[in-house]
């Protein structure tokens, strides 16, 4: 499962800068080809995710596109859903592969107590770490 968790996890920085392009109503021009690969991979993971649960997660992770408990929720619950059906894993890489060079994906582990850490996609951000 955990090159599973890993596929799912390759779509999540894309979903995240689509739902938090939305949420903002800010498009940052250089981001543009990220941000419509993040709402098609956003349409097809909604469109499979079925389960009271899983809606339930989408509902969190919309309002919060920020918040890294709802993204790890989504990304755990696509993980258990390409698990049961590996047609939708095959599906899943294909639009991934298809993204390319489309735009940035990052990827972070942190692990211990006290460390901070933080990433950005876009321009103009400012990062504060205390």
């Amino acid at each position: 499962m955990t090159e599973l968790t890993e596929l799912a996890g390759q779509a999540m920085p894309y979903v995240a800068l689509y739902l938090t392009a939305v949420k903002t109503q800010v498009i940052d021009g250089a981001a543009e080809a990220t941000i419509e690969q993040g709402k098609r991979l956003w349409g097809w993971i909604k469109g499979r995710f079925t389960s009271p649960s899983a809606t339930g997660a989408i509902g969190e992770l919309e309002e919060a596109p920020d918040s890294s408990d709802a993204l790890e929720t989504v990304q755990l619950k696509l993980a258990q859903l390409l698990d049961a059906d590996p047609q939708l894993a095959d599906e899943l890489r294909e639009i991934l592969a298809a993204a390319g060079d489309s735009g940035p994906v990052q990827t972070m582990n942190v692990e211990g107590k006290g460390h901070k850490s933080a990433q950005i996609i876009g321009s103009d951000n400012e990062v504060n770490i205390g």
